[in-house]
């Protein structure tokens, strides 16, 4: 059938087959804006990666931390599983005590969690005793969590793949244990080069070219992106 070698149709049928969740892809938009110094944005321009320093001073952002808590606090108080990717190890590790001291059972991974912990933090994600995992860095790819119900995405990135990567934790349908339908939470963020102008991320990439994202959100979440050129 000539029609399975269009890409958009293939990801309709998954979806309509059960094999694939239906994503629902909304901006946490802010107008959150940072700029790179000059050695920051000789290391994109050199790796083609965001360098940690920028990384740390995102997720030192007051504002942008307490929306961030709030997206994530409204989806679990909904009685939804939410997976969030941490913009570092501190606010991953900052964002899940918080949660905890409200009463949102919640845990936190990162790359320096013993591999008998993380398995034990993440069987209780799957159980539903835990009802928010935050991460940094560690569960883009190679977990398996079929019932997330959310995913919030606070971790910029110019990478399209790494992005798709985590987005993809919550693309599992409910022929294969997911879910009907996961809601995608991505804070959209202005960040500039040295030079003033706006790096390109990997969820702009991914919307234009992914063929997953629904034309109502991708609207959306082209709308947010040009806001950021201007803010």
């Amino acid at each position: 059938d000539e029609r399975w070698t269009d890409w958009s149709y293939v990801v309709g049928e998954l979806t309509e087959r059960g094999v694939l969740s239906h994503p629902v892809f909304r901006p946490l938009d802010g107008a959150y804006s940072f700029e790179m110094d000059k050695r920051e944005s000789d290391h994109l321009h050199a790796v083609g990666q965001l360098h940690q320093s920028l990384l740390d001073r995102v997720g030192m952002d007051t504002r942008r931390n307490i929306d961030v808590f709030k997206a994530i606090s409204s989806e679990a108080k909904a009685g939804k599983s939410v997976l969030f990717f941490g913009t570092n190890v501190n606010q991953a590790l900052m964002m899940s005590k918080i949660l905890n001291d409200r009463g949102i059972p919640s845990a936190a991974v990162t790359g320096g969690t013993r591999n008998s912990t993380r398995s034990e933090y993440i069987s209780s994600f799957r159980s539903g005793r835990i009802r928010v995992l935050c991460n940094y860095q560690v569960l883009t790819t190679g977990f398996d969590a079929p019932k997330t119900d959310s995913i919030v995405i606070a971790r910029p990135t110019s990478s399209r793949v790494l992005y798709e990567q985590m987005v993809g934790r919550g693309l599992r349908g409910p022929k294969f244990g997911g879910t009907k339908e996961c809601t995608i939470i991505t804070v959209i963020d202005n960040i500039v080069n040295y030079e003033h102008e706006r790096v390109p991320l990997g969820y702009d990439e991914y919307v234009r070219t992914s063929g997953i994202v629904p034309d109502d959100d991708k609207d959306s979440l082209a709308r947010s992106s040009r806001r950021t050129e201007t803010a």
